[in-house]
């Protein structure tokens, strides 16, 4: 691919044909040439709770502990607990520098969204999402 690293366009390039000379054209090639870079706004999907963010994303552990019961003694019981801060990345997640500066604001939000639902950060019982771009109707 002639323009790797870009961004996500990608243009033929032009073969210079000596029979068709109207001019040099150098203008207009270097127009082509000197595309405006967009700038570059990073975004993140998950910041981890190292950094901040909240513990989501990872399902409850059934642990063993030892607990008193309504007469004080102790008794060994099943509860269901959050996984440890251990468990998480230190990384926060973000997309890809080369992905992200072309995303506009409704597709970063989409893309966020997705995340979200996929590593199941959503509080639904469920699995997976559905996105739609466009849900216009013909009649």
């Amino acid at each position: 691919m002639a323009r790797a690293g870009k961004g996500l366009s990608y243009k033929t390039p032009r073969i210079h044909d000596p029979n068709n000379d109207h001019g040099s054209g150098s203008e207009e090639e270097e127009e082509e040439e000197q595309e405006e870079e967009k700038p570059f706004e990073p975004l993140m999907v998950w910041q981890s709770p190292h950094n901040g963010g909240e513990c989501l994303g990872l399902p409850s552990q059934l642990v063993t502990e030892m607990q008193p019961d309504e007469y004080g003694i102790e008794t060994e019981i099943e509860v269901m607990r959050p996984p440890p801060i251990q468990a998480f990345s230190k990384e926060d997640t973000y997309v890809p520098p080369v992905l992200a500066k072309w995303l506009r604001p409704h597709q970063r939000e989409g893309v966020q969204f997705v995340y979200q639902c996929v590593m199941g950060m959503r509080s639904f019982q469920g699995n997976g999402c559905i996105l739609a771009d466009d849900m216009v109707r013909s009649i």
